[in-house]
C-alpha cells in the first residue's frame, strides 16, 4: 500500500494543473506556427504538395512530442520523490 503525504498530494495537483497548462500552451504555439504554402508557390505541383504534407506531419509530431514528454518526465520524477511504503 502506498501512502501519500499531504505535500505529495499537493504536488500531484500542481502537476496536473501544470501539465494541462503546458499542453494548452504547446497546442496554442503549434497552431499559431502551423506551416503554410507561400502565395508565390503553386499549390498544384505534386512536389510542393508532398513537401507541404511532410512539413505538416513533422510540425505535428514535434508539437505532440513536446506536449507529452515534459509531463511524463515530471510525473516520473514526482513518483520517485513521493514513493513511500506503509506497513499494514
Amino acid at each position: 500500500m502506498v501512502a501519500q503525504t499531504p505535500a505529495c498530494k499537493w504536488l500531484y495537483r500542481l502537476w496536473i494543473a501544470a501539465s494541462l497548462a503546458w499542453v494548452v500552451f504547446v497546442s496554442w504555439r503549434a497552431a499559431r506556427r502551423w506551416p503554410i504554402v507561400p502565395l508565390d508557390m503553386g499549390g498544384s505541383d505534386p512536389a510542393t504538395d508532398a513537401a507541404f504534407q511532410t512539413a505538416q506531419l513533422q510540425h505535428a509530431a514535434t508539437a505532440l512530442g513536446l506536449a507529452v514528454v515534459a509531463p511524463v518526465i515530471s510525473y516520473v520524477v514526482w513518483k520517485a520523490l513521493c514513493r513511500r511504503r506503509v506497513r499494514t
